[in-house]
């Protein structure tokens, strides 16, 4: 253990200092997901209201799914991605905490954040995950403007050019 006060009052620091990053990250993450949760809750109720307002007027929207689609791209784009990188720097930073609480005190075995990410199954991360859908929908998006410039792509009754045969 440390003799010294200045070694004894370094821990203290770090341990709070440890203390605050790691709370931050929980709640970075915390944020990110509740955020998830209220553009997906606009976003379903933007298709609703349309689906709704479509039906009752008897008109063809055919770009519908647009709308809900670019709420769920504004949140990976605004709020996933830059609060996952502040998130990314918080471990970091927790990491090199921990680093230095091991060499200060050989026997504690901090190890928490500093195998974050070291997963073997690196594919299988929620980050991977959301980016693939993020990709998935960004997808569909393009398809949906592209079928305005060229309908035939879409699927007979998609876009409201239904023809019977």
């Amino acid at each position: 253990m440390l003799k010294d006060e200045n070694g004894e009052l370094r821990v203290k620091c770090l341990l709070a200092e440890y203390a605050d990053c790691s709370d931050g990250f929980r709640h970075t993450y915390a944020t990110i997901w509740q955020s998830g949760i209220v553009f997906a809750t606009i976003s379903g109720a933007l298709f609703g209201f349309f689906v709704s307002f479509q039906t009752q007027l008897k008109l063809s929207l055919p770009y519908l799914p647009f709308i809900p689609l670019s709420v769920i791209i504004l949140w990976w784009s605004m709020v996933f991605e830059p609060m996952n990188r502040y998130g990314d720097v918080r471990a970091k930073r927790c990491a090199e905490i921990e680093n230095e609480m091991s060499n200060l005190i050989p026997s504690l075995k901090m190890k928490h954040y500093s195998t974050y990410g070291e997963s073997k199954i690196r594919f299988l991360r929620v980050r991977v995950g959301v980016r693939i859908l993020a990709v998935i929908v960004i997808a569909l998006m393009v398809l949906l403007v592209l079928s305005f410039f060229f309908p035939s792509i879409l699927p007979v009754g998609f876009s409201g050019n239904q023809t019977s045969t």
